[in-house]
């Protein structure tokens, strides 16, 4: 707690990162109820994303893409260790998707909307959705299946949930920093 009020900016990553997951399982935990904590489940993704959307926010909040490179490295083996190698490639293109979805965001948008502060999440849910979409467009033409017609839309939804998770939790989290910011006036 010392470390907390010694930094402003520990104190916002921390809450950024904590909201963001949160606020992810539990939209998740909403529409799929415990089947997101299930490893083999597709639904897996709200944890997992949960966690590298966040910590990929606020690395990118922080402006070091050195530092910011090796983390996600290391987040990405350990969604490998934790999820499995089963389906190396369809983990490497959606965490992909992921990353470059909160860097475009954080990058062009976050800021840039600070006159619609609580519907930003929308643009972050819509930015992952699109993102899904052409991810499942490019495994569609990678793995030829007759159900290829279908699959680039099936991911959308579960795209502009965790999106929305995220964002509301990266919303949360500000409103959050603004109160405490106010209470220490």
């Amino acid at each position: 707690m010392m470390v907390i009020k010694k930094s402003k900016k520990v104190n916002y990553y921390i809450i950024t990162i904590f909201c963001g997951t949160i606020s992810t399982i539990l939209i998740g935990f909403i529409f799929f109820g415990f089947s997101i904590f299930d490893k083999q489940n597709v639904f897996f993704q709200f944890p997992v994303f949960g966690i590298i959307g966040s910590v990929s926010f606020t690395l990118f909040k922080l402006k070091e893409y050195r530092y910011s490179i090796l983390i996600l490295a290391l987040l990405f083996l350990f969604e490998i260790i934790i999820a499995g190698e089963k389906y190396l490639v369809t983990h490497v293109l959606f965490y992909i998707a992921m990353v470059s979805s909160i860097l475009v965001y954080t990058q062009f948008f976050h800021t840039r909307l600070n006159n619609i502060k609580y519907s930003r999440f929308l643009v972050l849910a819509s930015i992952i959705s699109i993102s899904y979409v052409i991810i499942s467009f490019l495994l569609g033409l990678l793995f030829k299946s007759d159900t290829s017609n279908l699959l680039p839309f099936q991911n959308m939804p579960i795209g502009f949930l965790i999106g929305s998770g995220l964002g509301i939790g990266f919303e949360l989290s500000e409103y959050i920093l603004s109160i405490i910011k106010n209470n220490g006036r």
